[in-house]
Protein backbone atom coordinates (compact mmCIF):
# COMPACT_ATOMS: atom_id res chain seq x y z
CA UNK A 1 0.00 0.00 0.00
CA UNK A 2 1.62 3.23 -0.71
CA UNK A 3 2.31 5.91 2.29
CA UNK A 4 0.12 8.49 0.71
CA UNK A 5 -3.05 6.00 0.55
CA UNK A 6 -1.81 4.92 4.35
CA UNK A 7 -2.09 8.41 5.15
CA UNK A 8 -5.36 9.33 4.05
CA UNK A 9 -6.92 6.28 5.59
CA UNK A 10 -5.53 6.86 8.99
CA UNK A 11 -6.75 10.78 8.35
CA UNK A 12 -10.22 9.30 7.34
CA UNK A 13 -9.88 7.24 10.76
CA UNK A 14 -9.26 9.63 13.00
CA UNK A 15 -10.82 12.69 11.47
CA UNK A 16 -13.99 11.93 13.39
CA UNK A 17 -11.93 11.59 16.57
CA UNK A 18 -10.67 15.36 16.54
CA UNK A 19 -14.05 16.48 14.79
CA UNK A 20 -16.62 15.57 17.43
CA UNK A 21 -14.25 16.79 20.41
CA UNK A 22 -16.17 19.67 22.36
CA UNK A 23 -13.80 20.60 24.49
CA UNK A 24 -13.35 24.33 25.23
CA UNK A 25 -11.06 26.28 27.15
CA UNK A 26 -11.38 29.44 28.79
CA UNK A 27 -9.47 32.26 30.94
CA UNK A 28 -10.43 34.32 32.81
CA UNK A 29 -8.07 37.61 35.16
CA UNK A 30 -11.06 37.97 37.72
CA UNK A 31 -14.27 36.02 39.00
CA UNK A 32 -16.11 39.47 37.63
CA UNK A 33 -14.33 38.88 34.20
CA UNK A 34 -16.02 35.26 34.50
CA UNK A 35 -19.76 36.70 35.33
CA UNK A 36 -19.34 39.18 32.56
CA UNK A 37 -18.48 36.31 30.02
CA UNK A 38 -21.50 33.49 31.22
CA UNK A 39 -19.30 31.25 32.51
CA UNK A 40 -20.60 31.08 36.00
CA UNK A 41 -24.38 31.13 34.71
CA UNK A 42 -23.54 28.14 32.10
CA UNK A 43 -22.25 26.41 35.09
CA UNK A 44 -18.96 26.26 33.50
CA UNK A 45 -16.89 28.42 36.60
CA UNK A 46 -18.78 27.66 40.01
CA UNK A 47 -20.77 30.28 41.83
CA UNK A 48 -19.12 30.23 44.94
CA UNK A 49 -15.82 31.10 44.52
CA UNK A 50 -14.67 33.73 45.82
CA UNK A 51 -15.22 37.28 44.38
CA UNK A 52 -11.75 37.90 44.86
CA UNK A 53 -10.82 35.22 42.74
CA UNK A 54 -8.15 35.86 39.90
CA UNK A 55 -6.08 33.45 37.32
CA UNK A 56 -9.13 31.13 36.45
CA UNK A 57 -8.72 29.33 34.02
CA UNK A 58 -11.23 26.44 33.04
CA UNK A 59 -11.97 23.89 30.46
CA UNK A 60 -15.19 21.78 30.12
CA UNK A 61 -16.73 19.16 27.66
CA UNK A 62 -20.01 20.87 26.26
CA UNK A 63 -21.42 16.63 25.89
CA UNK A 64 -20.39 14.80 28.99
CA UNK A 65 -20.11 18.10 31.62
CA UNK A 66 -16.60 17.36 32.32
CA UNK A 67 -14.86 19.98 33.60
CA UNK A 68 -11.80 21.64 35.36
CA UNK A 69 -11.23 24.94 36.75
CA UNK A 70 -8.20 26.80 38.82
CA UNK A 71 -8.39 29.89 40.39
CA UNK A 72 -6.31 32.03 42.81
CA UNK A 73 -7.36 33.56 45.93
CA UNK A 74 -5.50 35.61 48.46
CA UNK A 75 -3.43 33.63 50.72
CA UNK A 76 -4.43 32.48 54.01
CA UNK A 77 -8.42 33.60 53.37
CA UNK A 78 -11.16 30.46 53.84
CA UNK A 79 -12.97 29.72 51.26
CA UNK A 80 -16.72 29.11 51.82
CA UNK A 81 -17.48 26.13 50.07
CA UNK A 82 -21.47 24.56 49.39
CA UNK A 83 -23.29 22.58 51.84
CA UNK A 84 -23.33 19.63 50.05
CA UNK A 85 -19.19 19.44 50.58
CA UNK A 86 -17.79 17.01 52.77
CA UNK A 87 -13.86 16.71 53.41
CA UNK A 88 -12.47 13.54 52.06
CA UNK A 89 -9.12 11.29 51.95
CA UNK A 90 -6.38 13.14 49.74
CA UNK A 91 -5.97 9.88 47.87
CA UNK A 92 -9.81 8.89 47.10
CA UNK A 93 -10.22 11.64 44.20
CA UNK A 94 -10.08 10.18 40.75
CA UNK A 95 -7.87 11.57 37.91
CA UNK A 96 -9.09 14.68 36.49
CA UNK A 97 -10.94 14.61 33.39
CA UNK A 98 -8.13 16.46 30.98
CA UNK A 99 -4.14 16.84 30.68
CA UNK A 100 -3.74 20.79 30.90
CA UNK A 101 -0.49 22.71 31.73
CA UNK A 102 -1.93 25.01 33.94
CA UNK A 103 -3.17 22.10 36.42
CA UNK A 104 -0.52 20.57 39.27
CA UNK A 105 0.46 17.03 38.99
CA UNK A 106 -0.34 16.52 42.81
CA UNK A 107 -3.94 16.78 42.40
CA UNK A 108 -5.35 14.70 42.98
CA UNK A 109 -2.81 13.70 45.50
CA UNK A 110 -0.16 10.91 44.67
CA UNK A 111 1.71 8.68 47.07
CA UNK A 112 4.89 9.54 45.55
CA UNK A 113 4.28 13.11 46.91
CA UNK A 114 3.48 15.34 49.29
CA UNK A 115 0.17 16.99 49.12
CA UNK A 116 -0.72 20.32 49.83
CA UNK A 117 -4.02 20.55 49.59
CA UNK A 118 -7.38 19.46 51.76
CA UNK A 119 -9.84 17.70 49.25
CA UNK A 120 -13.72 17.75 49.44
CA UNK A 121 -15.88 16.08 47.53
CA UNK A 122 -19.27 18.22 46.14
CA UNK A 123 -21.68 16.31 44.58
CA UNK A 124 -20.35 14.83 41.63
CA UNK A 125 -17.14 17.41 42.02
CA UNK A 126 -14.26 17.47 43.54
CA UNK A 127 -12.03 20.09 45.08
CA UNK A 128 -8.55 20.73 46.23
CA UNK A 129 -7.78 24.00 48.72
CA UNK A 130 -5.01 25.09 49.62
CA UNK A 131 -5.52 28.25 51.66
CA UNK A 132 -2.04 28.76 52.60
CA UNK A 133 -0.78 28.94 48.89
CA UNK A 134 -4.08 31.00 47.84
CA UNK A 135 -4.60 28.28 45.18
CA UNK A 136 -8.04 25.91 44.73
CA UNK A 137 -9.01 23.72 41.82
CA UNK A 138 -12.42 21.69 40.85
CA UNK A 139 -12.95 18.65 38.82
CA UNK A 140 -15.69 16.78 37.70
CA UNK A 141 -14.66 13.65 35.75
Amino acid sequence: MKASLRLFLLITLLWPLVACSEHQENSYSSFAEAQSSDAITRGWVPDWLPPTSKGINEVHDIDTNRLMVSFLFPKKSAVALPVNCARIDPFMPPAPPFNKAWWPSDVPASRLSTYRHSFFQCGKSFVAISESLGEGYIWQP
